[in-house]
């Protein structure tokens, strides 16, 4: 925060512009857990996911969740 605050603006600007960038944010974070959930629910790999969660296994956890997003990302592509 304190180096934030040097770049200049004052405080209510700098409060702001996080409060915005946590705002939108969040809203990306929400959809992307939704489609990965979503994705996964009723499927041959819902036990695995359970089993590898309790677990505690990151890495394969991870791989999951990065398949996820491949598949069904937040996004559907970038518009020019």
């Amino acid at each position: 925060m304190e180096r934030l605050h040097e770049f200049g603006p004052s405080t209510d600007e700098l409060t702001n512009t996080i409060l915005a960038l946590m705002v939108t944010s969040s809203v990306e974070l929400f959809i992307a857990a939704t489609n990965a959930f979503n994705l996964y629910l009723d499927t041959e790999h819902e036990a695995d996911l359970v089993r590898v969660s309790k677990a505690g296994d990151k890495a394969k956890l991870s791989g999951y969740v990065y398949e996820a997003l491949r598949v069904d990302g937040p996004f559907r592509g970038v518009f020019r």
